[in-house]
Order: C-alpha cells, then sequence, then structure tokens
C-alpha cells in the first residue's frame, strides 16, 4: 500500500502489516498506523519518484527537493541481488555512456529502455533496495553520457504549457495504472495540476489525484452527489482527446481575445457542462481579468471580460 510521510509528504510503498516504516526521503521514522493511506493497494508498475518536493501543507521545507535513498536491509536475499544486479547495470549502464558518443537522442533514449527491462526481470520485493542502488549506477553512467554531449532528460516542464500538459497526464496515467483517462474535472497552475479521475478499479467511484514537479499524489476520494453520481458516465471526458493538448495555442489565444494591457494567464479548468466538454483559459493582470470558454476543439464559445 501507498502511505504519506508524516514529515515531508512524500508517498511510500510499505507491505501490509509493518508496524513502523522508515522514509525513503527525509528519513523521518514512524509509526504506520499515525500515517495518511493514500492507497491500500500499490497501483500496477507505480514506482518512487527519484526527487520529491515537499508540498505545502507539510511540514518539511517546500524549498528543498530530497533524493530518493534505498531503505538499508541487511538480509541474505538483498546481499544476493546486490551481487547480481549492480555489476550487471553498471556494465549496462557504462555501455550507454559510449553508445552516447557515437550515437544520437533516440538511440540513447532506445538503451535507456532496454537496461530499464533487463533490470525489471531481476526485481523483486526482496531485491527492491539492491534495484535501486544499481539504477543509481546506471543513473552516473547516464551523467558521463550528458557530459559527452548526449541528451538529458528534460525536467518537469509547467503544467500550464502543451509539453507540460503531456508530462502531467502521462504520470496520472501511471498512477493510475490505465492507458487512457476518464477525467471529471482537471484543473492546471504554472507549478501544480490536480484532476478528478474515474477509479482504475471501480467504475462508480472519482479520486482526486495532484500532481507537481513531475511526481503524483493521491487518490483521495471524491463524494458524488446529484447528476454527476446518477450519471457518471455522462459526466467524463478523455483530455487527450481535445485540443487541450495545444494549451499554448489556447493561452494565445486568450490573450487575444481578452485584451489586456499586460495579462497572463494564471490557471485553466476543464470539464463537462451540459454534456459539452468545456475548456476555461482564465488571464488576468493588475486592472482587469477574464476568462474565455472554449469547446473540446478549441473554439471560442464565450470570452468573460
Amino acid at each position: 500500500m501507498i502511505i504519506e510521510c508524516g514529515q515531508c509528504g512524500a508517498p511510500l510503498d510499505v507491505q501490509s502489516g509493518v508496524n513502523e516504516t522508515k522514509c525513503v526521503y527525509c528519513g523521518t521514522t514512524s509509526r504506520v498506523q499515525a500515517l495518511r493511506t493514500l492507497a491500500f493497494q500499490t497501483p500496477p508498475g507505480w514506482r518512487a519518484p527519484e526527487q520529491w518536493v515537499p508540498p505545502a501543507h507539510a511540514a518539511a521545507s517546500s524549498a528543498v527537493a530530497l533524493s530518493y535513498q534505498a531503505a538499508a536491509n541487511t538480509a541474505r536475499g538483498i546481499i544476493v541481488a546486490v551481487s547480481l544486479i549492480v555489476p550487471l547495470v553498471i556494465a549496462i549502464g557504462v555501455g550507454v555512456a559510449i553508445f552516447a558518443f557515437t550515437r544520437s537522442e533516440q538511440a540513447l533514449s532506445n538503451v535507456t529502455s532496454s537496461v530499464l527491462t533487463q533490470a525489471g526481470t531481476l526485481q523483486s520485493e526482496q531485491a527492491s533496495g539492491a534495484i535501486s542502488s544499481a539504477m543509481a549506477e546506471m543513473n552516473r553512467a547516464l551523467a558521463v553520457a550528458r557530459n559527452a554531449g548526449a541528451a538529458a532528460p528534460s525536467a518537469a516542464a509547467s503544467p500550464l504549457t502543451s509539453a507540460g500538459v503531456v508530462q502531467a497526464l502521462a504520470a496520472y496515467k501511471g498512477a493510475l495504472g490505465t492507458s487512457t483517462l476518464s477525467l471529471m474535472e482537471l484543473t492546471l497552475h504554472d507549478s501544480h495540476s490536480s484532476v478528478e479521475a474515474q477509479s482504475a478499479t471501480n467504475g462508480q467511484h472519482v479520486d482526486r489525484y495532484n500532481y507537481r514537479a513531475g511526481s503524483v499524489t493521491g487518490p483521495e476520494p471524491v463524494r458524488l452527489a446529484g447528476r454527476d453520481k446518477a450519471n457518471l458516465k455522462g459526466a467524463l471526458f478523455n483530455p487527450e482527446k481535445t485540443a487541450l493538448l495545444s494549451l499554448d495555442e489556447l493561452k494565445i489565444a486568450t490573450l487575444k481575445e481578452l485584451k489586456y494591457e499586460a495579462a497572463t494567464v494564471s490557471h485553466v479548468i476543464m470539464r463537462r457542462d451540459r454534456g459539452k466538454t468545456e475548456i476555461l483559459v482564465y488571464g488576468s493582470d493588475q486592472r482587469d481579468s477574464g476568462y474565455v470558454r472554449f469547446d473540446e476543439q478549441g473554439k471560442v464559445v464565450r470570452v468573460y471580460r
């Protein structure tokens, strides 16, 4: 299951029945029963982010990003796993670095995917710490490749951009363990976003997920009422089949329609209203604020100034 660290707010993957756990980011040891449960079952394919930025509600400072630290385990199975996995990934990782000198960015990406696949075949619950250590070795090899001029993986873009929307939606799908999103509402800000998404395990439920700096937290149950509860299907939409993926163009169109002197786009809300999917793009300057309502194809429906 996934629980939330009481100090830094990071998602922690723990086994049922464990009494205490140590945060792999801030190192705080806590009683599991005292922590908030984010998911009673770990979603398929879920992986802890390499870095974690504590959210505003956490006790830890949001100004410092915390790095993932594999939990120490001296069990014999872990020792064996380390001895087998680390040399393998080091060798492959060095190969990635050498490969980067003479191959394109796409080729490097393909080799990296191969490394992840081979490491994944050796993963087990008992060897999770060893896998983390091995992947760190691979990351160091990738750093060598980057210094040689190979393309480095880009940092998480702002969700309020076309590139950032794509990254955020991919992260949400990973958290839900699904290939298609069915959302009741989506909100985008410059540094974070949130969705109310249909549960992948129970089609009658909706949960809230939050996204920041490439990481997703949740789920938090959403209480349905009225028309949404009676006809949930009619309240859902797939954002990847709409003009939202061209958010940069929608922002330009919004500022053009609002006609303010020095306006910027503050946030975006996407939802269903009267059976139609709408995208609301909000803009403001020091004197005025308003928003533009687009249909799902990106056509201006109405301007609110």
